[in-house]
């Protein structure tokens, strides 16, 4: 229990830090910017409160896996964190999240894997996002995102798993979606997309049906 001391800001060596499941309360300190060689975070099912710190962008360069799932943390997602391009999985779900999806980390080129479901998050799915080619598994389920769907997630040909469900999402799946495939086999196993208008799924070999209304 307690919370987390901001003195640890000046453990500039440590790369592995794992306080989940724990009792942990109080806001993510501001001072772990200064953990420039942390890797991997994982700081999940706890009780935190207040926003993700926007300085950790200024600070964390090596950070590669960071997972704050499962407690209160409210706010926005901040957009400095397009600076923590070395990110594999960032994994925020079931917070209290507000705000708009962050067009400016399309720069995480080498993320995989992107949880923020089960949040209160708002605003369209940014297209720019296309140009993440790494990405293996997508889920902002349980939102209130508006909007169509970008053709340019068409990219994404090394997709596993994506979930869009039970927003506010409208319109068809775009042509380009049914396209997403590795060099000579189709990866994408599982899409799941809600809308007003569809539910689609996405078949391994790349093929779209509807599978009833919304």
């Amino acid at each position: 229990s307690g919370t987390l001391p901001a003195e640890f800001g000046a453990l500039s060596r440590i790369r592995t830090l794992y306080a989940s499941d724990n009792l942990l309360t109080g806001q993510l300190p501001d001072a772990w910017l200064g953990l420039n060689s942390l890797a991997d975070l994982n700081l999940g099912s706890n009780r935190f409160n207040g926003t993700l710190p926007a300085a950790w962008g200024k600070g964390m360069s090596a950070l590669r896996n960071i997972s704050l799932a499962n407690n209160n943390i409210t706010g926005r997602l901040p957009g400095s964190w397009e600076s923590l391009t070395k990110l594999l999985s960032v994994e925020l779900q079931f917070n209290a999240l507000t705000g708009p999806l962050p067009e400016s980390w399309s720069k995480l080129t080498a993320l995989g894997l992107l949880r923020v479901n089960a949040n209160a998050l708002n605003g369209t799915l940014p297209a720019s996002w296309g140009a993440w080619k790494s990405l293996i598994g997508i889920d902002v389920a349980g939102n209130q995102l508006h909007g169509s769907l970008p053709a340019s997630y068409g990219n994404w040909g090394a997709l596993y798993a994506g979930v869009f469900a039970n927003n506010r999402l409208s319109g068809t799946l775009p042509d380009e979606w049914l396209n997403m495939r590795g060099e000579e086999v189709a990866v994408t196993h599982t899409l799941y997309v809600k809308t007003h208008t569809y539910s689609w799924y996405v078949t391994s070999q790349g093929q779209g049906a509807p599978c009833g209304g919304y």
